[in-house]
């Protein structure tokens, strides 16, 4: 029996979700075992946790900020576990740091800063930059107002 197919979808930061289609001849499949392992663990695959034959995804909830994790999924059927899955990785973000950080010439040299806030407004933003080669190093800016998602000077 072919092996079912897995995609992973990010719902919040610490929570990632593992997808897949079912394998070929799917109606035959009794449960599925899905498994994650963390990148920065040396000790592998954690023991599965099952999943009822209706399901097409699992959700993995409250994993640790910033980090890196490698999934899969295998199907039970009659004849036994079907191969895995292909791995697939997928990373958590901090829900309290801005995303999507970019930064932009302007005519006449002014930079903008630009970013998405958080799911959690935070009470202010705190803006670094710095001068290569100048006095310094990195230097703190002036903030912007907390409403804002950009900062130009």
């Amino acid at each position: 029996m072919a092996r079912p197919s897995a995609t992973v979808n990010q719902t919040t930061g610490r929570d990632i979700v593992l997808s897949w289609a079912a394998p070929a001849l799917a109606s035959n499949v009794l449960s599925y075992r899905v498994f994650l392992r963390q990148v920065a663990d040396a000790s592998g695959y954690d023991g599965g946790v099952d999943a009822p034959p209706s399901a097409r995804a699992f959700l993995f909830a409250g994993l640790p900020d910033r980090a890196q994790f490698y999934f899969k999924v295998r199907a039970l059927t009659p004849a036994g576990y079907t191969a895995d899955s292909e791995e697939v990785l997928a990373e958590t973000r901090d829900d309290r740091a801005p995303t999507a950080v970019a930064a932009a010439l302007g005519a006449g040299c002014p930079v903008t800063v630009s970013w998405t806030a958080p799911r959690d407004a935070p009470s202010d933003y705190r803006v670094f930059s710095e001068y290569p080669g100048l006095d310094g190093g990195v230097q703190e800016l002036p903030p912007p107002p907390p409403s804002r998602t950009d900062w130009t000077r």
